[in-house]
């Protein structure tokens, strides 16, 4: 049975964990720890024997399995027992690399009807059928939803996430991570976007007191207690994230 998830970059921030079916909007500066953040809720989810695949659009998969391998896992091992994937939607953008699993809907195209058309196939069969171990239970993230815009017409994309992603994220009682980067995206897709996800993170970098200093909060959270003051990151060597105490 899938209850909570508990992290720690998230223990002050969300004291009572994230439900599995909660979908999580991440807003981020272009300068904020995000990247490194998200490398970090995939790595503390794996340590905590769940499930996790990074979904990369802007990043090589490459780069990925590399950054990923500082935080000691054996991604290797991870993949062949069915805990760890990558999915790669940057491949798909360049015209010529191939994606690493081609039979992913999200890695032959990032246009709303072609994934609109499998979204509603597992719909409709996971429904009839049930739904298979593998697909249920997931910590997915994503290293920046927002690309998908550039590809699809904002209300296209809005419609798309409320009639077909959320459903099946209820169903697979999956737990999404999705996320833009600030100034992307129009105020209005941003607003509606907000809306239809459970809960929203921010990320920035500020100077303080003749430093940079790296920041997180949580805006907002449906249902669940959190914590919304502004609170400081400290990035390792290794690129883990953590609270400073």
């Amino acid at each position: 049975m899938l209850t909570s998830l508990f992290l720690p970059l998230f223990e002050r921030l969300l004291p009572d964990g994230i439900d599995f079916g909660t979908n999580l909007l991440v807003e981020f500066d272009a300068d904020s720890a995000w990247y490194e953040a998200s490398l970090t809720i995939v790595a503390q989810a794996l340590k905590e024997d769940r499930k996790a695949e990074y979904h990369t659009f802007q990043h090589l998969p490459a780069d990925i399995d590399l950054d990923l391998r500082k935080f000691g896992l054996d991604l290797s091992k991870l993949e062949a027992e069915g805990k760890f994937r990558v999915v790669d939607s940057f491949a798909v953008q360049t015209g010529g690399l191939n994606p690493i699993d081609q039979n992913d809907p999200a890695a032959r195209s990032l246009k709303v009807p072609e994934l609109s058309i499998a979204a509603a196939e597992a719909i409709r069969k996971e429904r009839v059928e049930g739904i298979p171990d593998v697909d249920r239970g997931w910590v997915h993230v994503d290293d920046n939803t927002g690309i998908m815009t550039r590809y699809n017409a904002e209300n296209n994309l809005l419609d798309f996430w409320r009639t077909r992603h959320i459903p099946v994220t209820r169903l697979r009682q999956n737990l999404m991570v999705f996320s833009i980067l600030n100034g992307t995206v129009s105020e209005s897709f941003r607003a509606q976007f907000e809306t239809v996800n459970d809960g929203i993170i921010d990320f920035k970098r500020e100077d303080r007191e003749w430093k940079s200093v790296q920041l997180i909060r949580v805006r907002r959270m449906r249902g669940k207690k959190f914590e919304s003051r502004w609170q400081q990151l400290n990035v390792a060597e290794t690129g883990e994230v953590t609270l400073v105490p």
